[in-house]
């Protein structure tokens, strides 16, 4: 009768070693991994606020001249109006007139820049916006020329995709031999 007495707490510790104990560690353990994963994201959320803070304060120190440079370099929307009326008013300070206006869409569902393949998905994935615009200017070719040299240097972003030109006056030879047609494919940019 001693012998089953122990034995029967011993059968008992084990068993509740097995159902109770055991599972309940294998918890805790699980508790201190995520504990560890949640203390790692929170140190985390603290560094990206400190970045944020900085970010802020930087952004706060660039001054009102220079925040509108940079929204007319790179706006946040798509103007076409505005973009349109840049464009025209850069042409007439040169003497040229603009006509013939088209904005593309770009239906394709990839496009070849420069032999490497982009596909619309990629786009999406892109923070900017491509706007693609096609116009006629005539005038002469010096205008065309400072036109060009302009629209290099002006503020607002723009890549010449394609230039085709040719002379308006095909038919009248007698007329001023200086005056062409110039057919600009051009991009500009815009935030998401």
């Amino acid at each position: 009768m001693r012998a089953i007495f122990p034995t029967i707490l011993i059968i008992i510790s084990v068993l509740a070693f097995i159902f109770f104990i055991k599972p309940e560690y294998e918890n805790i353990t699980v508790l201190k991994n995520d504990i560890s994963v949640y203390e790692g994201y929170i140190n985390d959320s603290t560094t990206l606020q400190e970045v944020k803070d900085s970010l802020v304060s930087s952004y706060k120190s660039i001054s009102q001249e220079n925040k509108e440079k940079l929204n007319k370099l790179l706006p946040d929307e798509v103007n076409n109006i505005k973009f349109v009326l840049e464009i025209e008013n850069l042409a007439s300070d040169y003497n040229l007139s603009v006509k013939n206006v088209n904005f593309e869409s770009i239906e394709s569902s990839s496009e070849s820049k420069n032999g490497v393949s982009i596909s619309k998905s990629d786009e999406e994935n892109l923070s900017y916006g491509k706007f693609p615009i096609e116009f006629t200017i005539s005038g002469s070719y010096e205008s065309f020329a400072l036109f060009i040299k302009e629209l290099e240097t002006n503020l607002r972003l723009v890549d010449v995709e394609e230039v085709t030109f040719s002379s308006s006056n095909k038919n009248n030879k007698l007329a001023d031999s200086d005056n062409y047609e110039y057919i600009l494919k051009v991009e500009t940019y815009w935030l998401k």
